[in-house]
Formats: C-alpha cells, structure tokens, sequence
C-alpha cells in the first residue's frame, strides 16, 4: 500500500510542471489554472489575469509581442464582453467583444485621430446609425454602411480648420 501510493505521489510530481511549463507557455506567477496568474509565452507574449480550467476566463490583460496590448474581460481564450485594445502603431478600440471580435457598440480611435462611435457585428461596422469625427475637426453624425456614410437622414459638419 505504502508502495503504490508513493508512485502516485511520485507521478504527481512529474506531471505537476506540465500544469505550468506547458507548450501554452510558463505559469510565472499565482494560479493560470483556477484563479489568478501570470502566464509568459514562448513567443515573449505575456497574460496577467484570471484563469478557469487552465483558460483565460474573466478580466485580464494581454501583452502582445508587436507592443499592442489588449485589457478586458475573457470567455475561455477569447476576448468576451468589455475589453479595450491599444494597437501598437497608434490607435485603440474600446467597446464590447464576442468571440475574439469587436461586436456590439464601440469606439475606434486611428492613429490619425479620426473617430468612430457606434456598432459593430463579426469585426466590422455595421449599418446603422454612426458617429465619425474626422482629424479635421469635420464631424459625421447619419447612417453608416459598409464602412461609408451614405444616404438619408444625417448631419455633417464641416471644420474651418485647414
């Protein structure tokens, strides 16, 4: 009996770093299984946050390699819920996410300064009402499509700036 539950322990033992040090990346800090943990990547990339089932599940933050940085709730490994992503080259998206994609009302700031309020399916806007805020100070308040103002009613205000 002593025998067979020293291999177990022993098993236990070995296979306890695979929890850690897995291909996924390196558990560096607290619990990436059931709580809250840091977790370095392979790739330099990094996550700080809760954890369910070894899966980022609630609020965390993502540290891309490219310098972008993604701060917001989590669904099993996917952006779900609020989140705001700060794109490397400039720019940031703050709204809500389903699926890793932007979905449900959002703002996107560009990196030129432009401005764009409103709603969002499957990564992309959709049509619907819309609010641009160009870097000119010109500002679009109507219906949006296809990434594109279009026809009906709506309000556009030219800057005087130049």
């Amino acid at each position: 009996m002593e025998r067979l539950a020293f291999s177990i322990i022993l098993l236990a033992i070995c296979l306890l770093p695979s929890l850690t040090f897995g291909a996924e990346g390196k558990c560096i800090k607290g619990d990436c299984v059931n709580g809250a943990g840091i977790i370095k990547y392979p790739n330099g990339s990094k996550y700080e946050g809760e954890w369910k089932n070894s899966k980022k599940d609630g609020f965390g933050t993502f540290y891309y390699t490219s310098g972008s940085i993604y701060m917001g709730y989590w669904k099993k490994n996917k952006k779900n819920g609020l989140g705001e992503f700060n794109y490397y080259k400039g720019g940031s998206y703050i709204g809500a996410w389903k699926n890793n994609k932007r979905h449900g009302v959002g703002k996107i700031v560009l990196h030129d300064g432009g401005i764009y309020l409103g709603e969002w399916e499957d990564d992309k806007i959709v049509g619907g009402q819309g609010h641009f805020s160009y870097p000119d100070g010109s500002i679009y308040t109507g219906k949006i499509s296809n990434y594109r103002r279009t026809d009906g009613k709506s309000k556009f205000i030219y800057s005087h700036n130049k």
